[in-house]
């Protein structure tokens, strides 16, 4: 608001003769950096549609929708009685629910998209399963539609971890698998 307000200041031109106009220039600057804060200010008092929280593990200053919250909470608890706290999430958004679940990640890709998973795509990321680096895969749930047609989705891991794995469970937010060769 201080830098409108010299803006405004600045912007007056000097050619104006009368210090009259010099005043109504820098009225009509000041409205509108106050029409600007009082946007701004009730934008923030506004309800917010979503309840939301600022106390989900690794997240104190972003809003979290509680029932994304209370999900993980869940998944969180069922991960932790059936596995051994090393998942492989195949979602966009592995990374976030590792902080929110508290596993680790045993491949290294925090965000299981096609585009992030170098040189050797979706094949050396299915090799790596294969090869037992990671027993326990959590997969987005097949009974909710995942984003249609978008090419990021890596569809052959899904497929083949659907076709080699064991079906444990089926969570909140995920369908865990268990890769255990012969289990």
């Amino acid at each position: 608001m201080i830098t409108s307000a010299a803006g405004a200041w600045l912007a007056v031109p000097e050619r104006v003769p009368t210090r009259r106009s010099r005043r109504a220039w820098l009225c009509a600057g000041a409205a509108l950096a106050v029409v600007g804060a009082a946007i701004t200010v009730g934008a923030a008092l506004e309800p917010v549609a979503i309840r939301v929280t600022r106390d989900a593990p690794h997240f104190a200053a972003t809003p979290v929708p509680h029932s994304v919250v209370y999900r993980a909470g869940r998944l969180r608890q069922g991960l932790d009685e059936l596995t051994d706290g090393e998942v492989f999430f195949v979602r966009e958004d592995a990374g976030f629910l590792h902080f929110l679940t508290g596993t680790r990640d045993p491949l290294p890709y925090d965000i299981a998209e096609r585009s992030d998973f170098g040189g050797s795509g979706e094949r050396g990321v299915i090799h790596r399963l294969a090869r037992g680096e990671a027993r326990w895969v959590c997969l987005a749930p097949a009974r909710i539609p995942h984003l249609g047609d978008d090419p990021l989705v890596p569809r052959a891991i899904q497929q083949w971890v659907r076709l080699h794995g064991v079906l444990t469970a089926q969570l909140p937010m995920c369908d865990l698998y268990d890769m255990t060769p012969n289990s």
